[in-house]
């Protein structure tokens, strides 16, 4: 159900390696009175009937609902980068890099120097836009991410994943926060260029995502479409744990 690059299972000394400048990481109390009152620091996502949801940023106490729905193996084994077993301590090093991308971007106020650096950043886990967790009320239920795209032909280009809790299945709420995430880059980071991918054999995910991209395709845009392969844990396919299973995948690309 999501793009296979969501989660990474690498340790805590790659995280080293990252150039992120002399940061201090915010609480997101912390990063509203550092940002721009223009800035949405938490958007309202439009779901039918009377509860409330929400698509946010990271917070310190996510470690937990992170590894509690990351551990669930219909959740996992449509992550393919996730680690299985997923840890804490897997937990923690992701929620640790995605609150330092937060406290380095978050407080450049200008949309231009802010997407710039966005881009520029570097090392081994490629950046995500922070505003992409959803929330129902203040429950971490899943993530709706943006990231930098590392593929062949991805300029300035973002690919967007998503998971969410299975409890939360059939109540539309992926579609429409895609939809605010992808309205989020475009009108506060000026970036247009979206990448999606999919597993060939998950059509529920195809479906989710031809969704999205008719949704939210420019007026008149053109949609590229195409079919490749990804290299899968066995052990998330009915295979060996530590080998790799060759499997189609389908992508799309498209303007916003």
């Amino acid at each position: 159900m999501a793009n296979p690059i969501e989660s990474t299972g690498l340790s805590e000394s790659n995280l080293e390696k990252h150039h992120y400048g002399n940061i201090t990481t915010l609480s997101r109390a912390q990063l509203t009175t550092t940002l721009e009152t223009s800035y949405p620091h938490s958007i309202k996502l439009n779901i039918p009937g009377n509860e409330e949801y929400f698509l946010t940023t990271f917070e310190e106490s996510d470690a937990e609902p992170i590894q509690e729905i990351l551990q669930i193996d219909a959740v996992s084994d449509n992550l393919i980068s996730a680690p299985k077993p997923y840890t804490l301590d897997d937990s923690n090093f992701w929620l640790t890099h995605q609150l330092k991308i937060s406290s380095s971007l978050l407080p450049i106020t200008n949309r231009e120097e802010r997407t710039k650096a966005f881009f520029s950043l570097t090392g081994a886990v490629p950046p995500q836009i922070p505003l992409q967790v959803i929330r129902h009320g203040e429950k971490f239920v899943g993530c709706c991410s943006l990231t930098r795209h590392e593929g062949e032909n991805a300029a300035d280009e973002l690919e967007l994943g998503y998971y969410l809790s299975p409890e939360y299945h059939g109540r539309r709420i992926m579609g429409v926060a895609a939809k605010e995430a992808l309205k989020h880059v475009r009108d506060d980071w000026g970036i247009r260029a979206i990448y999606a991918q999919a597993d060939g054999e998950n059509e529920r995910s195809q479906k989710v995502i031809a969704k999205i991209v008719e949704d939210t395709k420019v007026s008149g845009g053109k949609v590229e479409t195409g079919s490749g392969t990804l290299k899968w844990p066995g052990e998330k396919v009915g295979g060996k744990k530590g080998e790799r299973v060759e499997r189609k995948s389908m992508w799309w690309r498209w303007q916003i």
